[in-house]
């Protein structure tokens, strides 16, 4: 017969290319990022992580309302607050309130926080983009909110307060430079490090920002990744009325980066943390930015291009194992390597500051396991179909039942040498009977006659091998083992030989003829399997042994059942026969041991 082109390994092997090139696709639009976020924060959090001894965070706390007066503040007082701060001599002042628009009932307020800004020469003002979006391959911000124009120049610098937010609103990356309408826009927080290490720019690079001493990696979309120093509150504020008051010593703000702004809870700005949702106020974000960089603990992210290579990686192995593996021990071996390669990844995560991507490698490796056990099922019910195709025509449903429970562990299509009993039963004086009969009334005679044989063939297990005429050839043991078979063997051509009688007698009163029948059996070694060419294929048994049977099948008269020595002498403490010694059988240089069978011994 002609082979396929393809086997089934190749198929599961193409299924999972397939997948695989599926996944290498979603990992490019990169769709399922948002998804390993949380896997990123529990690896982030886990970590132990350093806090710069160079931030301080002064904060306007609920507290500093009560005490200081309701809010907004005349400007005044924020002149106090940076006087004070300057005191200490600080290397940057980031005060992250937003001065806007001219305060027309106290313009003298105004002067005085000029005044002290231009003095002091080391304060930040913030600048909020109210929209982020990357294109060119930059990060691009419009409709800016700034400082008062004297104030702005007053400043040592501006910078962006607008952060990146993911799909769950949280701040977990953030653009150092944008393009804006005023040009290219530091953050706050790199316009507080430029001042903090007194350089004009910062040396852009290609996935890196340069500034000081310390190289900042960027991912593939320009961003800084926030290494968190910890959860909403972590980092200690020191409330505004102990620094005006004098409470706080100006040493505190020695050569420090001090960030000035609202903790209150119906002040500050406020978005959702990495950690569980919880919010974190902005000056707190800008804290975590600073210190990520001046710790130097920064957070390294996976390109693009080494997700694509990881899930081409996985989606190879994974093929290349499933294909030659069961699904239950494919299961178990896709267990292993995800756990081990999560295990992996959140041991790079927490100890390393290396984030694997842990989605599209763990996708691309179940979606590869469920490609070949779905093929694989569909395979399965093909094979049981034919199956079923194959050995429904010649053995008991109960039969075909048991032969699909084994499919996986026998290959019941090959052709094997096999133990068998084969009946050979042949009605007799078929010739003389086709004679007396008109042709339709023969073939329903035929048809009873046949039907009769194989429910009690298959009552006891036998498979039906063929047809030849009138008589039909048996295999029992074949092509599932079955115990006792040369006993069921005999029992069936008894039963045959009762039921054939009844059919005889009715056969007589509607057509006028009597019927009868010759049987034949024979145990030992045969050849089944399929057998045949081009496209006529059986399912056979074939040799010398089956050429025994029906030799002794010939040998019986009508009402016959002969058997063999090897027949007789598996179940010959449980039959009673009639010993006819030695025959000559066509076929056979040597005379065999005939038995005639008389009945079944009862227990």
């Amino acid at each position: 017969m002609k082979k396929s082109l393809f086997t089934s390994r190749s198929i599961s092997a193409l299924i999972g290319l397939g997948v695989t090139l599926i996944m290498m696709w979603i990992t490019y639009l990169d769709v399922l990022s948002f998804v390993d976020l949380k896997t990123m924060d529990w690896r982030v959090m886990a970590g132990s992580h350093n806090l710069s001894d160079k931030i301080v965070m002064v904060g306007f706390t609920d507290q500093d309302i009560k005490e200081i007066g309701k809010w907004p503040w005349d400007r005044s007082i924020h002149a106090k607050i940076i006087e004070a701060i300057n005191q200490g001599n600080p290397s940057a002042i980031g005060y992250d309130t937003l001065f806007a628009d001219y305060d027309s009932n106290n313009p003298q307020t105004e002067l005085k926080l000029i005044e002290q800004t231009s003095k002091s020469g080391k304060v930040i003002y913030p600048v909020f983009t109210q929209q982020l979006w990357r294109e060119g391959g930059k990060n691009i911000g419009s409709e800016l909110l700034t400082p008062f124009p004297e104030l702005g120049m007053s400043a040592a610098g501006i910078g962006n307060t607008a952060h990146v937010i993911d799909p769950d609103q949280a701040v977990r990356r953030e653009a150092l430079s944008i393009d804006s309408e005023m040009g290219v826009l530091d953050s706050f927080a790199l316009a507080i490090l430029k001042q903090h290490y007194k350089v004009d720019e910062a040396m852009m690079n290609k996935g890196s920002i340069d500034i000081g001493d310390i190289s900042i990696p960027l991912d593939d979309n320009d961003l800084l990744q926030i290494n968190y120093f910890g959860g909403p509150g972590s980092i200690p504020v020191i409330p505004v009325s102990k620094v005006i008051s004098g409470q706080i010593s100006p040493e505190t703000f020695n050569n420090k980066i001090v960030l000035v702004g609202s903790v209150a809870a119906g002040l500050a700005n406020f978005y959702p943390s990495p950690f569980n949702g919880r919010n974190i106020n902005e000056i707190e974000i800008q804290a975590n930015i600073l210190n990520t960089i001046l710790t130097q603990d920064f957070i390294k992210t996976m390109t693009n291009q080494a997700n694509m290579i990881l899930v081409v990686f996985f989606g190879l192995l994974m093929t290349l194992i499933f294909i030659r593996l069961s699904p239950i021990r494919g299961f178990y071996v896709l267990l292993a390597v995800l756990t081990t390669y999560i295990a992996f990844a959140f041991y790079l995560g927490t100890y390393k500051n290396i984030l694997l991507q842990i989605i599209y490698p763990g996708v691309t490796m179940a979606a590869v396991y469920v490609g070949s056990v779905a093929y694989g099922y569909v395979l399965e019910r093909r094979e049981k179909q034919r199956i079923r195709q194959t050995f429904g025509r010649y053995v008991a449903p109960q039969v075909v039942s048991e032969i699909l429970k084994t499919g996986g562990d026998i290959n019941l299509m090959e052709s094997r040498r096999q133990l068998a009993t084969v009946l050979f039963v042949d009605m007799s004086g078929f010739t003389s009977l086709s004679e007396k009969l008109p042709p339709q009334d023969l073939v329903k005679v035929l048809n009873k006659y046949l039907q009769l044989v194989i429910e009690i063939i298959f009552k006891y297990e036998g498979t039906i091998d063929k047809f030849i005429g009138d008589a039909v050839m048996v295999e029992f043991n074949a092509p599932l083992p079955i115990a006792n078979h040369q006993l069921k063997a005999i029992q069936s051509a008894l039963e045959i030989m009762v039921e054939l009688r009844r059919l005889s007698e009715e056969a007589e009163g509607m057509y006028g003829v009597k019927l009868n029948a010759s049987i034949g059996i024979n145990t030992g070694e045969v050849v089944i399997g399929n057998i045949g060419a081009l496209n006529r294929v059986e399912y056979a048994a074939i040799g010398d042994n089956v050429n025994v049977a029906s030799r002794l099948q010939s040998l019986a008269n009508a009402g016959q059942i002969l058997i063999s020595s090897s027949t007789y002498d598996a179940v010959k403490d449980k039959i009673r026969v009639n010993k006819l010694g030695p025959q000559k059988v066509k076929g056979k240089a040597q005379e065999l041991d005939v038995y005639e069978v008389i009945e079944v011994e009862k227990n």
